[in-house]
Parts: structure tokens; sequence; C-alpha cells
């Protein structure tokens, strides 16, 4: 159950920290993005620092988890420092106003002035009725609360043509987010049959130079962009390459014929790790770049995060079922 409430908290807090990121400059898409792969930097400079090996003493494993128990407790300052900040608090107010598009003096007439003259049609003809005996009728009519029900209907209309451009504005960046984390855990998931050519641990290589990798990869969005993936389609295309670009993994480990190298294989992992993270970057930025309101910014996140999710989910399931079937094993 703590395991269950720990796994919860941990991805509550990265959904939530990516969709409030997403509303603020792209900035800090790219710093909440490479701070999630810096646990690992951390890890390993704690390991060699109390100098943990396979067979650790208590005091030392003490130690590492009181040290990540303050680093999760900095984290949790930082989140109530930015929620509480004044900048936060007015993307937050901003995010929460609807038809935002429209200007004031097109909102006014909209809600007010065309709502008031329709009531006051139907009052004028209700008045100058009479019922047969002669007696004016006077209507029952509660004009605040017309109006009142007229905005809440324009605002639930705007809000679903909001989410329905924003899902079809997003599509593209959707996808390239599933193929990247689908083929960066698929592919990690099977270093284990990765053979050395000079006799070294090349699983334990390839694993950290995956996570290294990756991050480096994400602080270089701060550059200028390349041409070739300077739009959300053109990212869409990239992340299709890099995902037939498993082909040559695939290839190394599993046709016996193919040239065998360890400089080539952690090379290649290297460049591909490189690419998950600036690609991973690149799509939350567009996806915050290409809208203007901040509850459009916030709906996009949200639909990234639901695909990265499931990239993750069904890359899982699909490295278990090829390594329980065997699958590999009739190649090897």
């Amino acid at each position: 159950i703590l395991f269950t409430l720990l796994g919860v908290c941990a991805w509550l807090c990265h959904g939530t920290a990516s969709m409030l990121a997403s509303m603020y400059p792209s900035y800090a898409i790219a710093s909440l993005q490479t701070g999630f792969r810096c646990p690992e930097i951390y890890t390993v400079i704690a390991v060699a620092s109390l100098q943990m090996g396979k067979d650790p003493s208590p005091i030392d494993l003490q130690i590492f988890f009181i040290s990540t128990g303050v680093c999760v407790f900095i984290g949790m300052i930082s989140w109530l420092y930015v929620i509480h900040s004044p900048l936060t608090n007015k993307i937050l107010d901003a995010k929460d106003l609807r038809l935002l598009s429209l200007t004031s003096n097109e909102k006014k007439p909209l809600i007010n002035k065309e709502i008031d003259q329709s009531n006051q049609q139907t009052i004028d003809a209700t008045t100058t009725s009479s019922s047969p005996s002669g007696i004016e009728i006077t209507p029952v009519y509660h004009q605040p609360l017309h109006n009142a029900k007229a905005k809440r209907l324009i605002n639930v209309m705007e809000d679903i043509n909001m989410k329905s451009k924003v899902l079809q504005e997003v599509v593209p960046l959707c996808l390239a987010l599933y193929f990247t984390m689908f083929s960066s855990i698929f592919q990690a998931s099977f270093f284990a049959y990765v053979n050395s050519k000079n006799n070294w641990d090349i699983e334990q290589i390839l694993y950290f130079v995956r996570l290294f990798s990756d991050l480096l990869g994400r602080p270089l969005t701060r550059l200028p962009r390349p041409y070739i993936l300077d739009d959300k389609n053109k990212i869409l295309r990239g992340a299709v390459f890099r995902m037939f670009m498993m082909l040559i993994f695939f290839a190394y480990i599993l046709i016996p014929s193919f040239p065998k190298s360890d400089v080539f294989i952690i090379s290649y992992v290297a460049i591909f790790s490189i690419l998950s993270g600036y690609f991973t970057v690149l799509i939350y930025e567009y996806a915050s770049r290409d809208f203007t309101d901040k509850s459009s910014q916030a709906y996009a996140a949200t639909q990234l995060n639901i695909c990265f999710q499931l990239a993750a989910f069904t890359a899982v399931i699909l490295s278990v079922y090829i390594t329980n079937t065997k699958w590999f094993e009739q190649f090897l």
C-alpha cells in the first residue's frame, strides 16, 4: 500500500508540474524536463560519495535514504513557493477566464445587449397581450437568472470549442511523444541481450549512457532549433524516423553476421537517447507555444501526459510479453 501511495504521489507531481510549466514561458518547460533526469546524477554522486558497493552497510543505506528524503523535502518547499508566487496566481487566474479570444467590446453585445434586447421584446409582447376579460397580464420574468443561464451556456460551448481545437492541433505532438517514449522504454528493455566483444559490463554501461544522454539532450533545446525540427509536423516526422532507428539496435542483437563493436552500440544508444530528451522538451514547448490562452495550454499538457503514460504502459507490456514468450531466443 505504501509503495502504491509513493507511485501515485510521484506521478501526480509529474503530471501537475508538467501542466503548470506549460503555462509558463518555454524556459520553465526545459528546466522541468531537465530536472526530471537529475535524480540519476544525484544517485551516482551519493553512491560514489558513500562508496556503496553490492553489499552496502546499514549506516550507508540510512544516510542515502535520509539524504533522498531531504531532497524530496526541498522539492516540496520549491513546489509551495512556486504555486504561491504572484506569477503563478496570475497564470491560474488567466486560465480560469473564458472567452479569452473575445475583446470586452465584443463580449458586451454578445452577453448583455443581445440578451437584453431579446428579453425586452419578450416582455413587450407579453405585456401588450390581454386576457379574454380585457385585463392585462403582467409576466413573471427573472431577467438576471436568464442572463446567468445564457452566460453559463456560452461558457460551456466555448470550453467545448476550445478543447476541440486543442485536440486537433495537439494530435501531431501527442503522436510524436508517444513514439519517442515508446521507443526509448521498449529498446532499453532489451539491453540485456547485448553482448560485449571486450567483456565489458555492457548492459550497465548502456543503462547509464542512456540516462545521461537523455539528460544531455534536454538543455540542448535552449540552443537555436534546426530547420528540420522547427514545428510540430516536422518533429513528428523526426520521432517516426527515430523509431525506425530501433531496427539498427535489434539487427545488432539478433543478426549474428551484423558487425559487433562495443563503441558502435554505445555511440548508437547515446545518439538515440540524446534525441529522446531533445524531442521530449520540444514537444512540450511546442504544445505551449501553439496556444495563446492558459486554459488551452493546460489542456494540451494534459493530453501529452496521457500519451506519455500510455507509451510507457504499452512499451512495458509489449517488452514483458516478448521476454516471457522467449521470442528472441530463437534468433540467438
